[in-house]
């Protein structure tokens, strides 16, 4: 039960972390399309 748990931790954080770089790139094409 506490591996599951761990496990779970540890694929949320992957996601969390994907979707932050996700939102890096979609900041600077809108950065670069205002220039």
């Amino acid at each position: 039960m506490a591996m599951f748990e761990y496990t779970t931790k540890v694929e949320t954080l992957k996601v969390l972390i994907e979707i932050l770089k996700e939102l890096r790139a979609i900041r600077k094409a809108m950065e670069t399309e205002k220039k």
